[in-house]
């Protein structure tokens, strides 16, 4: 993959997971077309221009409510554009990276509600938490609206999320999926959420930064398991920790060692000897990478 194809994959990936944090902390969601735009204007709190977020308003009609009830036929929104300069490359403007903002253009917009919890700039919450006028991701963000709306329905369904991403292939819905799990299903069923990201941690199409966001997730968050999800979790880890795809192994024996690290790792049963060899050669690339001393990791594997 080129450089190119990784930042338009990265990005789709964000966009995803915005909309399924949206979506978990409270959102409505619409599709319409551009009526107006107002002229572009520096937002209030800061007096340097360079540094300034420029804004302007968007006239949107609305042609369809796709989560959230009904608020009217037509809804004002604030687009905001990357300042100038600036000290950070976080703020409102990523939720309009990419899209076609001309009077007439398709538009399909997630919005926070006003109670939801939210990123703010300059001390004012975020109002749009993203907004997609290309025909082929406002065609992938209805796909995960109606799959996120089956699963309030079927709390259950939410298990299907691996097999589906498996089949979709596609960068949106793997973001939208993981923000679901990491900031809706997590806060009440950390063992439910941690079994389903330990499977997609295998996921062959994961790119690699997000491959490494699942494993920092995991690593972070076993302590909140119960003990059989512990082991399950082990287990499942030992055995992508020995995957022939070096991207797999390596991720999952990442954290392996963060546990061993931590105190929490109990490899109990041991690992077959195969499985074992195939889990040594992947924490040795591991050290190639990122020297350290870890003990507790290399002790229980017998690493000598």
């Amino acid at each position: 993959m080129n450089p190119q194809d990784t930042r338009q994959t990265m990005q789709q990936y964000a966009a995803g997971q915005r909309l399924g944090e949206c979506l978990v902390r409270g959102c409505t969601v619409m599709a319409g077309r551009i009526r107006a735009l107002g002229s572009p204007q520096p937002a209030p709190g800061e007096d340097d221009p360079k540094y300034a977020m420029p804004v302007r308003s968007v006239e949107l009609q609305v042609r369809e409510w796709l989560v959230g009830p009904p608020l009217g036929d037509t809804v004002l929104l604030q687009h905001a554009a990357r300042p100038a300069l600036g000290k950070t490359a976080l703020g409102p403007w990523l939720a309009w990276e990419g899209v076609r903002l001309e009077t007439g253009a398709e538009l399909t917009v997630a919005r926070w509600s006003a109670q939801a919890s939210r990123p703010s700039w300059m001390g004012q919450p975020e109002d749009v938490a993203l907004a997609v006028s290309d025909p082929r991701l406002q065609a992938a963000l209805r796909e995960a609206v109606q799959q996120h709306l089956r699963q309030v329905q079927q709390p259950d369904q939410i298990t299907q999320l691996p097999q589906w991403l498996r089949e979709r292939q596609d960068a949106f819905l793997l973001g939208y999926a993981l923000g679901v799990l990491m900031n809706g299903e997590a806060t009440h069923n950390a063992d439910r959420a941690t079994t389903l990201l330990t499977d997609l941690l295998g996921l062959a199409a994961m790119p690699a930064p997000v491959r490494l966001q699942v494993a920092d997730w995991l690593g972070g968050n076993f302590y909140r398991l119960s003990e059989a999800a512990r082991r399950a979790t082990t287990q499942a880890l030992v055995v992508l920790g020995s995957a022939d795809d070096a991207g797999v192994a390596g991720a999952a024996v990442s954290v392996l060692v963060r546990l061993g690290d931590l105190q929490l790792l109990d490899l109990r049963p041991a690992p077959s000897p195969a499985r074992r060899r195939k889990l040594i050669d992947a924490y040795r690339a591991l050290q190639a990478r990122q020297p350290g001393a870890h003990p507790a990791f290399e002790s229980q594997l017998g690493v000598h």
